[in-house]
């Protein structure tokens, strides 16, 4: 039995428990009960539906999405902290019959989520687009965009723990600590963000215990790695100082060594301000 365990590789026990634990987060949670779900789908769906940009109106700041979707999510509002509220199968089962109407559009608010760039919900609209091109209603658009945005952080982190040198377990028991399971399997700009600081995470551990010269294509993937994360949510790009634990004689001098550190530093100031100024 131990040596059978002692068989299984971390990425493969993550791989299998992500996706049945993740698949059973998405049937069980009813809609809008993860923390600000129900505003990260309307901006989900507003960049699905190719408006990237949020709408300032009257000192509020969402978008316009269709009526139908807004009253899909309304019925759920009084669920949250609320024990003695219950969600009854049949009635989610009856939200699948609501029909999505584009042509009556209403202002919602979704000021927490409106400054996200796109990027954050690109798994997520991915889910949406599909169910639109099915005429597909507001009930079949959220698990879709929880299913693809399950898949993206899955596929992910199963690469971020295949190429680290050391901690692979340890990631494993992180990434699927119910809360981290609950919020990736939901639609959620944090889910981006996660999946992208578990990758930059493995390769700077993975570098920091090799012994050949740094390669350039790595230089590039963590610029760019930075530069993404950034992008989705600027205080994440202070795990970039964990370059600095990068040996020095990985490159050919002191000198190239902070060159290299000053460009990805530029490259999380440079999406950061891009962000700040969105």
């Amino acid at each position: 039995m131990f040596r059978i365990n002692a068989d299984i590789l971390p990425h493969h026990f993550f791989l299998f428990f992500a996706i049945v634990a993740g698949s059973m987060f998405i049937l069980f949670t009813p809609p809008f009960q993860v923390p600000d779900e129900e505003n990260h789908f309307y901006r989900a769906y507003q960049v699905a539906s190719g408006d990237f940009f949020a709408v300032q109106k009257e000192n509020r700041t969402g978008g316009f999405v269709p009526e139908s979707l807004a009253k899909f999510a309304e019925k759920y509002k009084p669920l949250p902290l609320n024990p003695y509220e219950k969600v009854h199968p049949q009635q989610v089962l009856h939200a699948a019959s609501i029909t999505l109407d584009s042509q009556h559009e209403i202002f919602v608010d979704f000021p927490n989520t409106a400054y996200y760039l796109p990027l954050n919900y690109l798994p997520h609209s991915w889910g949406i687009v599909c169910v639109q091109i099915f005429d597909g209603g507001p009930f079949w658009m959220l698990y879709a965009a929880r299913f693809t945005g399950l898949l993206l952080w899955v596929f992910v982190l199963f690469f971020a723990i295949r190429i680290m040198s050391v901690g692979k377990w340890l990631m494993v028991l992180l990434a699927l600590l119910p809360m981290s399971i609950q919020i990736n399997a939901s639609v959620s700009a944090d889910m981006m963000t996660n999946a992208c600081s578990f990758l930059l995470i493995a390769l700077f551990t993975r570098e920091i215990l090799k012994e050949e010269k740094m390669q350039p294509r790595i230089l590039v993937s963590l610029i760019l790695l930075v530069f993404t994360l950034g992008l989705m949510k600027m205080v994440y790009t202070s795990v970039l100082i964990l370059f600095l634990a990068i040996p020095v004689r990985r490159f050919t001098s002191k000198q190239k060594f902070l060159l290299h550190f000053m460009l990805i530093f530029a490259a999380g100031l440079i999406s950061s301000l891009i962000l700040k100024f969105y």
